[in-house]
């Protein structure tokens, strides 16, 4: 069977980001779900990552730059990572 993952480009998210980790794992709980963090100034990342997230964070501020780096992400293949030491 072929792995699933879930990409999930956030921004100050802090409010939200459990109940949607939460809700995913509910509908797809064979996925492995990265937070692509995009500079938040809040809790988001902690949040998210204390939900079972793998967190990478994209310090080019911007939704088209988050977008960007998860297409080239080595969970899909494409071998190239964020430098965050996540990898």
């Amino acid at each position: 069977m072929d792995k699933i993952a879930v990409l999930i480009p956030c921004y100050n998210e802090e409010k939200t980001i459990a109940k949607v980790i939460k809700d995913t794992k509910a509908a797809l709980p064979e996925a492995v779900i990265y937070v692509y963090d995009n500079n938040s100034t809040d809790q988001t990342a902690q949040i998210a990552q204390a939900e079972g997230a793998v967190v990478r964070k994209e310090y080019m501020q911007g939704k088209g730059n988050v977008i960007r780096r998860t297409a080239c992400a080595p969970e899909n293949g494409r071998g190239r990572g964020t430098g965050s030491g996540n990898e």
